[in-house]
């Protein structure tokens, strides 16, 4: 470990005493919840650039967080529901750390006043209400093209469509909702695209149905980012209560141009290009399977002829 990097740590270890201390509510933040595969991890880092802001990544996360818990992965609870590992992680989260090692300039940040804290989660996409009620803040959903990010998941792992579909049918209080009462009645698969489609019906009805009783939750679009990336970020940056400065402008342009590196999870690409990335991976087979699930779980989106032209070129 290089000397910057072992100050770096004793530093975060002094600082957790007083960090514990804060209250839950005493940072702005901001919490932008999404589908794996939506996006969100892009959208999130530009994000995460404005100014006097810390940004945590999925702190449910166990690769990429120091407090992640896999078994909480697409937990649902209603707000006000006590659940002491739950808290363990974001009561930290939403003081400002804990998930990773914060920059000195974060610790300055954090001893001089009260930055806002930037949440990015999509194992936790379900818990809009509960995180707004115990932290408070902004809730942000991030919505996405069901063929892409089905796409995406099944390069991601085929396991996680009956992994994660296994883990919202247990839950009762998701069966609360009609659409997903009614959906999953005589539902049978070993399909992995079918699992995928249903629990994406299934995560994304449950966020609708909190939409409507949080009319103040803002909903953000994928393809809205990639198609006019700078006015679309600067809009959100707005409705978030974020400043875009320079870093994110310059973040932002890095990352909506290739250059020819991008691997599985990266974040250098042609934005525009994304949007239309699926029209020639996605099968006829696989759209029409998508397609009967979305009618199966009666979900308001997607469903028109037009959602799914593909483009000539």
């Amino acid at each position: 470990m290089s000397v910057k990097n072992q100050v770096k740590a004793i530093a975060n270890r002094m600082a957790r005493g007083f960090l514990r201390r804060r209250p839950i509510r005493g940072h702005p933040k901001v919490f932008l919840l999404g589908h794996d595969r939506s996006g969100s991890t892009w959208i999130g880092s530009i994000l995460g650039e404005a100014e006097r802001s810390i940004y945590l990544h999925e702190p449910m996360n166990r690769k990429t967080s120091r407090m992640g818990d896999w078994d909480l992965y697409n937990c649902h609870l209603k707000a006000g529901e006590p659940e002491t590992r739950l808290e363990h992680i974001y009561d930290a989260a939403a003081r400002g750390y804990g998930p990773r090692l914060l920059s000195l300039k974060e610790l300055r940040w954090q001893a001089l006043s009260r930055p806002t804290v930037i949440i990015k989660e999509t194992g936790g996409m379900l818990l809009g209400e509960w995180f707004q009620h115990r932290y408070g803040g902004r809730v942000a959903i991030l919505f996405r093209h069901p063929a892409p990010l089905i796409l995406s998941n099944l390069r991601m792992g085929e396991a996680n469509g009956r992994k994660w579909f296994q883990q919202l049918e247990a839950q009762p209080k998701i069966k609360e909702i009609p659409e997903i009462m009614e959906g999953l009645r005589d539902f049978e698969s070993s399909d992995p695209v079918e699992l995928f489609a249903a629990g994406y019906c299934i995560r994304y009805l449950v966020t609708l149905r909190q939409m409507e009783k949080n009319p103040e939750w803002l909903r953000f679009h994928h393809e809205d980012f990639c198609m006019e990336p700078e006015a679309t970020f600067r809009d959100a940056f707005q409705r978030l209560g974020l400043t875009f400065g320079e870093n994110a402008r310059a973040a932002l342009g890095a990352s909506s141009r290739s250059d020819g590196s991008t691997g599985f999870f990266g974040l250098r690409r042609d934005s525009r290009e994304v949007v239309h990335k699926w029209h020639k991976k996605c099968s006829a087979k696989m759209e029409k399977t998508i397609r009967r699930q979305l009618e199966r779980f009666s979900f308001p989106y997607y469903q028109r002829d037009e959602d799914w032209e593909r483009s000539r070129n």
